[in-house]
């Protein structure tokens, strides 16, 4: 997940395979990217990178929490909610 986020940062983040590469929403992909990051878990990334990558995740998720994006009770629990009829 941390390399993926890496990888498509600089691109928008490549929102649109998220959920076909690791199964999850959009939402929960930077809430745990974001939980690797801060627990260290990523000693391997350059500290410029780490904090660049924090704050990646934390403006997407702040994005997704405060539009609207989709952000429910389910997404919360790391259930994927079922896609919303147009």
């Amino acid at each position: 997940m941390v390399n993926f986020a890496v990888r498509w940062s600089p691109f928008g983040g490549g929102e649109q395979y998220i959920f076909a590469e690791f199964g999850v929403s959009v939402p929960i992909f930077y809430r745990r990217v974001l939980k690797l990051v801060e627990s260290r878990a990523t000693t391997y990334l350059d500290s410029a990178v780490n904090e660049s990558l924090r704050a990646y995740c934390q403006g997407k998720l702040s994005h997704y929490e405060t539009s609207g994006g989709a952000v429910d009770i389910r997404q919360r629990a790391g259930e994927v909610a079922p896609p919303q009829e147009l």
